[in-house]
């Protein structure tokens, strides 16, 4: 049996090597706990401290936030109380398959806090508290799999970097997944890192409850955010690669793809209530990706410590060190991070994609944006530069040329090296505390309690509310602006009224969205008001109020009827009679029509529609609503009776609501066998011959 070279060290053992005399006394114990949770608490005080204004009852109103705040108030009112995850929803554009085509992880994890909080908190309150936990999240979830399987150092510089990065649009950090908001691949990288700490505990020690975290903790992170499928099938080579070659183990290998199988297994089935149904539908989303840069110029960005914005060189360089150490040292969890931030950094590069010809050869491949496989290369390259530290430090710890000096001056090697470090960190905090406010300064988040612009929007807000509970019949309210303004993609949350939003937003991944502008547009969405920011002179638009700065218009064309009637030859005047119109079903009664009706329905066209004209099932068409709009609407041909519309669940749906319920009792089984391996016997690894030969001199030193 050999001994790990880190006993009687600050910080954890080397992954696969047996607790030795002096680590399992319980005043060592302790200690190594004690550290551990004080590591934990600096990472949890800086996050808290970074979004104090959270803390006041006031949560993000920029950018993306606000899409994110309307789907979890979605997700919650109208699809959790009905008993679904995803359905129709009326309340943006020609409405929209909510929770079928975005990933629902991000509103999965609101609607948690909105549970936890037994709904005592107002919407703003709930999504502020989910972000700031997120946030916390995320840098103990760096912490984490640092710590346990790379060290203390590792572990605490990763989350602190991670934390502090200022970052670059599409290349993570504050500015993107803080500030614009884009925190969904933030979180599905925690939960992947995750995942990934529990897959190497698994594939080190055969327990059934590791398998079953590891599960379920890498199925959460793709429905957090759907490029951490692709993270998860570069790591999962890689990983096996790296454990069957470069570290020796007793295990067979294929016991080794034994635990891996089941691993994977368990991930597809957690994330297959949304990745199945998605796998069918590529076809309802648009091409939204964009290449980044060549493979020189990636290389070139990175020997020059420039490649990612905002990154200190320093950081650069002492990541690829560490990696470099991870390899040489044949430790894993460092050699997976390294190989796996290479491995990204190819697949993002414009040589690989155009070069092979992927998206030729995989048309999903248009639908990814390269550059933000920056964000978890980053993750990795900040771990690996606290590796460094790391090693660094327990190199000294450790040397053995300590038995060598004299008595005394060994016996006193060690304190005076912790005492040491201990005051080059208090130095360093009390020197850099007002350069530290200075850079955190600059890490702002435009919040409700803080922003100029939030109490005329919640005026309004009011004023919409109140005619919406006053006014008969169905209509929109237009926001019109600037082309990226997302402010008021949560109004319907605030007023309960359903909105259309000109120029761009983030939820429109869905293919029938629009975000054009016009009157014959306006009155295929039954549009009523139009508000903006901006003075809008039209002649169908008259000035009805103001509120600060948002300017409320009355669209004089307002169309009440969601629908259009196309008469045949020989029916100038047929007639239809509204049954039922919800998001579930619409039904029309139908007379006076002739060889050639067609009715045109004013919301959007989707898989899960299905139309039936007296029980016969008829075929749904594609039809633009307006000129210059593309077909997105539904048309069918219809005849004397009853028309009716429903949103159903295919075939693909069925499947995966079962393969999900699969996993679920799965991960629960693996849980309750405990530390009973699924299969075989528990076997436990041998260290490299030269790893031995270190830690004996280590263990000879202590």
């Amino acid at each position: 049996m050999t001994r790990s070279r880190r006993e009687g060290a600050p910080g954890s053992r080397r992954e696969g090597a047996p607790r030795s005399r002096r680590e399992s006394t319980p005043s060592n114990k302790w200690a190594l706990h004690a550290l551990h949770l004080a590591g934990a608490t600096a990472v949890l005080s800086l996050a808290i401290y970074l979004l104090r204004p959270l803390l006041y009852g006031w949560f993000p109103v920029s950018s993306d936030h606000m899409v994110h705040l309307y789907q979890a108030w979605d997700l919650w009112e109208n699809r959790l109380v009905n008993g679904r995850l995803s359905g129709w929803s009326d309340y943006w554009f020609f409405g929209y398959p909510a929770g079928d085509l975005y990933h629902p992880g991000l509103d999965i994890w609101v609607a948690m806090f909105r549970a936890g909080t037994l709904a005592r908190l107002d919407w703003g309150q709930t999504y502020g508290l989910a972000f700031l936990a997120y946030f916390a999240f995320a840098g103990l979830a760096i912490y984490r799999f640092g710590q346990r399987h790379m060290g203390l150092a590792a572990g605490l510089a990763g989350s602190f970097l991670w934390m502090l990065d200022r970052g670059e649009y599409e290349q993570g950090g504050w500015l993107y997944l803080v500030r614009a908001g884009v925190w969904g691949q933030g979180l599905g990288l925690a939960l992947f890192l995750l995942g990934l700490g529990f897959f190497l505990q698994a594939l080190q020690g055969h327990r059934a409850r590791d398998h079953a975290l590891a599960g379920m903790f890498l199925g959460a992170s793709i429905l957090a955010h759907p490029m951490d499928l692709l993270l998860l099938l570069m790591a999962l080579p890689a990983l096996l690669l790296l454990k069957l070659l470069l570290i020796p183990a007793r295990k067979a290998p294929r016991t080794l793809l034994l635990s891996s199988a089941w691993i994977v297994g368990t991930c597809f089935l957690v994330a297959s209530t949304w990745l199945l149904p998605l796998w069918t539908r590529y076809g309802w989303t648009e091409a939204v990706g964009k290449p980044w840069l060549p493979a020189s110029a990636i290389l070139r960005g990175l020997l020059n410590g420039d490649l990612f914005t905002g990154t200190s060189p320093l950081v650069i360089y002492a990541g690829l060190l560490g990696g470099l150490l991870g390899f040489l040292r044949r430790r894993l969890a460092p050699a997976l991070l390294f190989l796996l931030m290479l491995i990204l950094l190819a697949t993002a590069s414009t040589d690989v994609l155009y070069g092979l010809r992927l998206q030729e050869h995989f048309p999903s491949v248009g639908r990814i944006q390269f550059q933000r496989f920056t964000i978890p290369a980053k993750a990795c390259l900040f771990l690996l530069a606290g590796y460094t530290l790391d090693e660094i430090w327990r190199s000294l710890w450790c040397f053995a040329g300590w038995q060598k000096m004299p008595t005394l001056f060994r016996k006193m090697a060690r304190p005076t090296l912790a005492v040491s470090t201990a005051l080059a960190l208090l130095v360093s905090a009390f020197t850099w505390w007002q350069p530290f406010l200075a850079y955190t300064a600059r890490l702002d988040l435009p919040c409700s309690g803080s922003s100029e612009t939030w109490p005329s929007y919640q005026i309004f807000n009011r004023w919409a509310l109140e005619q919406h509970e006053a006014e008969q019949g169905f209509y929109r309210i237009a926001y019109e602006g600037r082309e990226y303004d997302q402010d008021f993609m949560a109004a319907p949350v605030f007023n309960q009224t359903a909105g259309y939003k000109s120029g761009f937003t983030s939820c429109r991944i869905f293919s029938g969205v629009t975000g054009l502008v016009g009157d014959e547009l306006y009155r295929a969405l039954s549009v009523k008001y139009v508000a903006s920011r901006q003075a809008l002179n039209r002649p169908t638009l008259q000035f009805h109020r103001r509120f600060g700065e948002i300017l409320v218009y009355r669209f004089v064309d307002y169309q009440p009827n969601r629908y259009k009637l196309l008469p045949g030859q020989d029916a100038p005047s047929p007639k239809v009679e509204t049954l039922e119109f919800n998001d579930q079903q619409v039904r029309f009664a139908l007379s006076g029509t002739g060889i050639g009706s067609r009715l045109r329905l004013y919301v959007a066209n989707y898989e899960r529609w299905a139309a039936s004209m007296n029980g016969q099932k008829i075929t749904i068409e594609s039809a633009s609503p307006a000129r210059g709009v593309a077909p997105i609407v539904m048309e069918v041909p219809i005849t004397d009776g009853e028309l009716r519309f429903r949103y159903v669940r295919r075939g693909v749906d069925w499947l995966s609501m079962a393969t999900e319920t699969t996993g679920l009792l799965l991960v629960l089984a693996l849980l309750l066998r405990g530390r009973r391996p699924p299969w075989g016997t528990e076997t436990t690894s041998r260290a490299p011959r030269h790893q031995q030969i270190r830690e004996k001199s280590c263990q000879k030193s202590l």
